[in-house]
């Protein structure tokens, strides 16, 4: 892993994570590339993305910006879910087609608090609640995400030893994003004993439970699917029926992500569906999460990839 890239935007968090990977990466011999996303959402993007550019060229770093082509203007709802879908897609073409197989991102501590209460807000389960990972699994390498127990204050504090300044992006104060609002109400919670320290540790918790699930996924993947690869499988439709449900929807989650080649894991309504269709004696067909099931030999189902790629149950008789 000789080149590194880093998505920046020119914020102090990523600011800081960028120049901490370059300190690090020079007596390694190894190679930073920063990466900011222009999502032209606001009349002074270009010129900030410009600045970034400056900053990394005073500091001899590599630097490119990537440009959302959007027609403005776009509705406030669901905004930023757009604008995050945008820039992983840019961010991850880039990787792909330069060959660099590791993005770092500055999502810090914060960042994962706030996660914690909106997906806990939304009713998500226990892999939801686990929060951001350290670092993610994509088509063409690794997503890494260094300072996740490092905090925002400490972030800036780095800058000052850098002599470094950054930008201030005004959305990050504005209310109508949900993110937003979360923030706003960490101080009120940590008054109630909802701080930091014990949001942390449940997280911990959390995913220490977790991993046991995993290895047990894992153990019990290998048991009921053969030819496993991105275009097919064959899940053992007899074992499958024997597992505790929550280990069959994993399978079943990690099936549809690896063929199904999705942008985003399968929603939990579609495999629960998915699920609760191949417990049937009678079940012969259904497509879901971009992946075909079909049952043809006894005891056995057959998974391709669905031209129709979509995240939707659709049960055949077939």
């Amino acid at each position: 892993m000789k080149t590194i890239a880093v998505a920046v935007s020119g914020g102090a968090d990523s600011m800081a994570l960028s120049l901490l990977m370059h300190e690090w990466a020079q007596p390694l011999g190894k190679k930073i590339i920063g990466l900011t996303v222009d999502h032209q959402l606001r009349s002074n993007s270009t010129q900030e993305a410009t600045q970034v550019n400056d900053w990394f060229k005073r500091q001899d770093i590599e630097h490119h910006i990537l440009t959302w082509e959007t027609p403005p203007p776009l509705p406030l709802n669901g905004l930023q879910t757009k604008a995050r879908k945008a820039r992983y897609h840019l961010l991850d073409e880039w990787c792909k087609n330069a060959n660099v197989n590791a993005l770092m991102t500055a999502h810090h501590a914060q960042d994962q608090l706030e996660t914690f209460l909106m997906r806990l807000s939304k009713g998500s389960g226990l892999t939801g609640l686990c929060g951001i990972q350290p670092i993610t699994k994509t088509s063409w390498g690794n997503l890494c995400r260094p300072l996740l127990k490092v905090y925002p204050e400490q972030l800036k504090e780095t800058l000052l030893r850098f002599n470094q300044p950054f930008i201030q992006d005004p959305s990050n104060e504005n209310p109508d994003f949900t993110r937003v609002r979360w923030r706003q109400l960490l101080p009120l919670l940590g008054s109630e004993g909802l701080n930091s320290k014990a949001l942390q540790l449940t997280i911990e918790r959390l995913q220490s439970a977790e991993n046991l699930l995993e290895e047990q996924t894992n153990t019990a993947l290998a048991n009921c699917v053969s030819s496993l690869d991105d275009k097919n499988a064959i899940l053992d439709w007899v074992f499958f029926l024997k597992l505790p449900s929550e280990i069959g929807k994993r399978i079943l989650l990690k099936i549809t992500a690896l063929i199904g080649d999705q942008s985003y894991p399968c929603r939990y309504k579609v495999i629960t569906g998915l699920y609760t269709a191949l417990l049937k004696t009678d079940f012969k067909g259904a497509t879901a999460g971009g992946c075909c099931f079909k049952r043809k030999k006894l005891g056995q189902i057959f998974v391709k990839k669905d031209k129709r790629s979509n995240q939707h149950l659709h049960s055949q008789n077939i």
